[in-house]
């Protein structure tokens, strides 16, 4: 029984507490939020970080491949761009909408 107990403690991943500082109003705020939304206070709390968290954190631009993933993506950004005539065409070609220089 005595292994069983070690082995599931061990399984468990590591928890770590984090404390913060609420006013009054700011706890009541948040409390009535979570009674709203059918959620402990601390549920709701974590749950509403780790949303703010996703919606930031791809901003940033970082992500994680695997090596050859990667190695792939580097050669895509350094070759040259497939030339693309019908694009060139229509990129030089007068719109209707010039009407001469702004000079």
């Amino acid at each position: 029984m005595s292994g069983e107990k070690t082995k599931l403690m061990n399984d468990r991943k590591k928890i770590e507490t984090v404390i913060i500082e609420l006013d009054v109003e700011q706890r009541a705020t948040l409390a009535l939020a979570a009674r709203e939304g059918e959620q402990s206070l601390r549920q709701f709390i974590l749950n509403s970080a780790m949303a703010r968290a996703a919606e930031i954190l791809p901003d940033r631009g970082h992500f994680v491949l695997p090596d050859e993933a990667w190695n792939a993506f580097q050669n895509s950004l350094e070759k040259a761009p497939a030339s693309k005539t019908r694009l060139r065409q229509l990129l030089v070609k007068k719109s209707k909408f010039d009407f001469g220089t702004l000079d």
